[in-house]
């Protein structure tokens, strides 16, 4: 196994090819590359409203809110033999003391003119963000924005540069900067982007085997004997999104903001029918607080689920299927040294889909894009209904046969 482990990392770290299907086609093991990079997202200048408390006679008046940078962790692909880009990002430090902040952002770019080594290449699509904003000790208020996005993409060898313009349609939210004065606060709707990253493939490898007929025998040969059947192992970072308004306090949100969490999964593969059976654990916690309050809610889900691949686009392979899930349900809400639980337990049904990137049906290890469904999830507080029904998104999970390493 450790031999297997090393042999991966290395191939791997050797396979550092740039835009491979220019050279060799639109071929399956062509089909997409890896990428991990980092980059910069600003508002630049000064953008959107906000209010501050005069020191002279402590009336609110209004102001603006000053330009905020972010520096980001990027991780994601070039799909579609060049022509489509998709990819996470997440905030690591952020400078300004605008209290204006961005979160974690998916995207999903298309490139009419197809990424090529060492041309400029422009580019056009959307993502959803999270965005936050905070004044002294009330909520940190945040939503999820859909920003249109264009820029220009460069490609030298494995050196894969962007520059990126995002809009957002002016978007106010009346906030609480005191537990008694609501104003609207304007966020800003335009930011600039510059970004790097380092590409890799990762299939090219198999391409052999799958040109000269050995892939298709050896697949043949190994399902006659339901050896492609077996056990899988999967672990990912995953985001949830709410999808309904909560009615618990008014100077909290109305939807929290949901923080980064890792997915645990395991199940069974079939072969012939193309059919995967899982189980997922994720622990998904949503906080915030403000004068004085502090709000923790949470899912503790433990999910049974089967689904079914629809197809197969040269490596990609969309999928899709029922959940059933055990969710453990809880909101806490601290005021001082006072503490105050409600909590629901239940059984839901939900629906998962996503795609894998498998060139072939032999790997020991794919990658796979996963998002779940999760509606009519709520728990009833002293001052309303708290809203689970969400949306889940793994962006990138790894996926393991152990029974193929050896």
């Amino acid at each position: 196994m450790r031999f297997s482990i090393t042999a991966f990392l290395f191939g791997l770290a050797l396979q550092t090819f740039a835009q491979p299907y220019i050279k060799g086609g639109n071929t399956r093991h062509r089909f997409a590359q890896m990428y991990v990079g980092a980059d910069v997202r600003t508002t630049a200048i000064a953008q959107g409203k906000t209010w501050g408390q005069s020191n002279e006679n402590g009336s609110w008046l209004q102001t603006e809110i000053s330009p905020a940078t972010d520096l980001r962790l990027k991780i994601g692909g070039t799909h579609f033999w060049g022509h489509a880009d998709f990819a996470i990002a997440f905030t690591v430090a952020s400078l300004g003391t605008s209290g204006f902040k961005t979160g974690v952002e998916t995207s999903a770019f298309y490139y009419p003119w197809r990424l090529t080594n060492g041309k400029v290449r422009p580019f056009a699509g959307v993502s959803f963000i999270g965005q936050s904003y905070v004044y002294g000790d009330a909520v940190a208020y945040s939503n999820i924005r859909f920003p249109l996005q264009a820029g220009l993409g460069l490609l030298h060898n494995n050196h894969y540069f962007m520059v990126t313009l995002a809009y957002t349609g002016q978007a106010n939210h009346t906030y609480y900067f005191s537990p008694t004065f609501a104003a609207p606060v304007l966020f800003p709707k335009i930011s600039f982007g510059f970004g790097y990253s380092y590409t890799f493939e990762t299939t090219l490898s198999a391409e052999k085997n799958w040109l000269n007929g050995q892939t298709a025998a050896t697949t043949k040969a190994l399902a006659e004997q339901k050896k492609l059947n077996g056990l899988t192992l999967g672990v990912g970072l995953s985001s949830a999104l709410l999808l309904q308004d909560s009615e618990t306090h008014a100077f909290l949100n109305a939807r929290s903001s949901g923080t980064l969490f890792p997915e645990f999964a395991s199940g069974y593969y079939l072969h012939k029918p193309d059919v995967q059976i899982n189980a997922s654990l994720r622990f998904i916690r949503f906080k915030q607080d403000a004068f004085g309050l502090e709000q923790t809610a949470g899912r503790n889900a433990y999910t049974l689920e089967a689904y079914k691949f629809l197809f197969d686009y040269h490596g990609f392979a969309p999928f899709i299927g029922p959940t059933i899930s055990y969710d453990d349900l809880f909101v806490t809400e601290t005021w001082g040294a006072g503490q105050t639980t409600y909590s629901s337990t239940g059984v839901h049904a939900g629906l998962v889909f996503g795609w894998d990137i498998r060139p072939n049906r032999l790997q020991t290890w794919y990658l796979r894009t996963n998002l779940r469904w999760a509606p009519n999830l709520n728990v009833a507080t002293g001052n309303g209904n708290f809203n689970f029904g969400q949306l889940e998104i793994n962006f990138i999970e790894l996926v393991v046969f152990p029974g193929r390493l050896f």
